[in-house]
């Protein structure tokens, strides 16, 4: 099949071998973050991402994959940023991808639009690669097309961290949400119930277990998902929140105004405490993992039943962002992360 491209001009023959997976150029050492575009307009749209996430991450490369020779004309014209590498996408299938895989060795996988290759994203999960969609979109004119392959979305959907949607538009597309469901004042559980039902419907299969990673928690890594998600399955609980050991104590330093304006220490115990250290631990939730069995949820939707278990995370990975500081104080660590 390559052979017949190259002879319709639709390959390019000095560069075919990328597509089986072997390289001239070698992998930069350091953290790789791998970005897939289908063709022209999608591959310069993320030029100006990667110069911004160049100057965010100076010591990174990236690598830049596409799948048509117009692409590569184009890329060439404009020129690529610093450290930013080109290859072909490999044919997905087995050997192209495993060899594609043990050359680059990604860090991340973010895929733009919807240019979803099963065998390569199916094996990029399993070595533990975190996957995000960007500027997802399903065009109308291929929305009901698509829904009749629905099964391989519902089974390749699950595999990424983060899908972001390009508008409104497409989103609807993946879940719609109800008006009274997506103001300021709107509650995250009835939100949350929803998405579970109306993905479920789109699928055609019912989930085992229910997991909701908040948007402003973006310093967990995979072993605090799976971490929560192995809890559940262990313990018995109906589910799991995350958190990390509390810096404050409402046995020792956390007061509060009683009705008549009186200050007290939030919660008494029997003995006066001396030490934050000798009061009963406490945890902060984070926001970051909720894990519920997916029956116990919808039969009663919420985030606290009895006998519900807490999966402790690090503070350096509990942070959420709730204010503009909050937000500069994650940069700074994303920041020393990457520079060692």
């Amino acid at each position: 099949m390559l052979q017949q491209r190259i002879k319709s001009d639709k390959e390019d023959p000095s560069r075919v071998q990328e597509k089986l997976g072997y390289f001239r150029l070698q992998r930069p050492e350091g953290l790789l973050l791998w970005f897939h575009a289908l063709s022209v307009g999608e591959s310069l749209a993320l030029l100006t991402l990667l110069k911004r996430l160049g100057r965010l991450y100076p010591s990174a490369h990236f690598l830049l994959t596409t799948n048509t020779k117009t692409s590569v004309e184009a890329l060439t014209s404009v020129g690529l940023p610093e450290r930013v590498i080109h290859s072909y996408l490999p044919a997905d299938a087995r050997g192209p991808v495993q060899r594609f895989l043990n050359h680059w060795k990604p860090d991340i996988l973010a895929i733009t639009e919807t240019d979803l290759w099963p065998y390569m994203i199916t094996q990029a999960s399993r070595r533990g690669i975190p996957l995000v969609l960007i500027n997802g979109r399903v065009a109308n004119t291929s929305f009901r097309g698509r829904m009749k392959t629905r099964n391989i979305y519902y089974n390749i959907l699950p595999m990424f961290q983060q899908i972001l949607a390009q508008d409104k538009v497409d989103a609807d597309h993946l879940i719609e949400r109800p008006t009274e469901m997506a103001t300021d004042q709107a509650g995250k559980v009835p939100a949350i119930a929803h998405a579970l039902q109306a993905a479920e419907a789109a699928f055609g299969q019912k989930a085992d277990i229910l997991v909701d990673l908040g948007a402003i928690s973006p310093l967990r890594d995979l072993s605090d998902i799976t971490g929560a998600i192995d809890l559940l399955r262990s313990s018995g609980a109906p589910n799991v929140i995350t958190g990390m050991t509390s810096r404050h104590s409402p046995y020792f330093n956390m007061v509060e105004h009683a009705a008549d304006g009186a200050l007290h220490i939030s919660k008494k115990l029997p003995s006066m405490v001396l030490r934050r250290q000798h009061s009963p631990a406490c945890f902060d939730m984070n926001g970051s993992v909720y894990v519920w069995l997916r029956d116990r949820f919808m039969d009663d939707p919420q985030v606290f039943y009895p006998y519900m278990q807490l999966f402790e995370m690090p503070e350096e990975r509990s942070v959420d962002i709730d204010s503009p500081l909050d937000f500069k104080f994650v940069e700074m660590l994303l920041i020393q992360k990457d520079s060692g």
